[in-house]
């Protein structure tokens, strides 16, 4: 029994020893990650019994993540870490666009993502998330701007140079 929870919870070995490293790094995110959404999800149910929780979005997760285990047991180590990337990039984004975009909190975790793409994937990948991320960040300066000039809200729009310094972080 002992011996097959170790067979379990233990990395994928290919023969390559660069996907060695990229394959094993892989897995340790996936099941760290696992091993947070499952707390988060006790957590929830604990402190807030009565409160509607999101059990519909962190069963997706928790699908997604399972399937990433297994593409990875099944040696497609980059396709999974494609996945992972992007799929945390499309989390973070949803939530910077929801949660008050430029100013919003989230927006600096695109940083976790583009070192992460960094470590699994290369220097390409490194570029890509930056530039997507920039873009992101531009697209959110840009309806801000519009949406307080059509409302003439209170609440003024991020200007120019709060972007700007925001951008050495992803670099």
């Amino acid at each position: 029994m002992v011996e097959w929870f170790r067979r379990l919870f233990a990395p994928p070995r290919p023969k390559n020893e660069e996907q060695t490293r990229v394959t094993a790094l892989l897995y340790y995110i996936l099941i760290v990650t696992i091993a947070l959404n499952i707390i988060n999800v006790i957590l929830l149910q604990i402190t807030t019994p009565t409160a509607p929780h999101s059990f519909g979005i962190d069963g997706v997760i928790l699908i997604l993540q399972f399937g990433l285990l297994g593409l990875l047991r099944q040696g497609y180590s980059i396709l999974a870490s494609w996945l992972l990337c992007i799929a945390f990039w499309l989390a973070i984004t949803v939530s910077v666009l929801t949660s008050g975009g430029l100013l919003s909190a989230s927006f600096g975790s695109y940083t976790v993502v583009i070192l992460m793409a960094g470590i699994l994937l290369g220097g390409r990948a490194i570029a890509g998330f930056t530039l997507s991320s920039i873009g992101i960040g531009f697209y959110l300066y840009l309806s801000a701007s519009r949406v307080n000039q059509k409302l003439a809200s209170p609440v003024l729009p991020p200007t120019i140079e709060h972007i700007l310094a925001k951008i050495p972080s992803f670099l």
